[in-house]
């Protein structure tokens, strides 16, 4: 409980457009958030916990941009690794960093949370909360704070 609001976790099933509310909020905050790429690397993780289940949901995302979605072993940095970004851009040359988001928390029926960071490159990133509400059929973003940036 957050606030006093009682929070439950997302794990939904097909809609009746055929894709789950978490796809439909993933593709909502990633297209709100992914402008400035031609594509949208997305990991499982980041700061987050991994989640074998998530990444799944991240692989048939469909935004409007063509998602690579990763495992966080294969696109976060090792520690002490100084030609990180210089090999990422090679292998991502259509990607503008990449992004991670954590697991959707459902206020109630029609509105939903969670927390995505960006990461861009060495001393370029940021993240924080999305508010989503639904319409209809449809996750719309309603807020994003940028609670961090470097």
């Amino acid at each position: 409980m957050v606030l006093g609001i009682p929070l439950v976790f997302s794990c939904s099933g097909p809609g009746s457009s055929g894709r789950t509310d978490d796809e439909l909020i993933y593709a909502a905050v990633l297209d709100s958030v992914a402008r400035q790429a031609a594509m949208i690397v997305v990991a499982d993780s980041g700061p987050f916990l991994p989640s074998r289940a998530r990444l799944q949901t991240l692989r048939a995302v469909r935004p409007r941009l063509p998602v690579r979605a990763l495992a966080d072993a294969e696109v976060a940095p090792k520690k002490g690794e100084d030609d990180y970004w210089t090999r990422f851009e090679k292998k991502y040359p259509e990607a503008y960093g990449w992004y991670a988001v954590s697991q959707i928390i459902l206020v109630d029926a029609n509105h939903a949370t969670l927390i995505y960071s960006h990461y861009c490159g060495r001393l370029c990133g940021e993240g924080g909360p999305v508010e989503l509400e639904r319409r209809g059929d449809r996750w719309v973003v309603t807020s994003i704070r940028i609670a961090w940036t470097f």
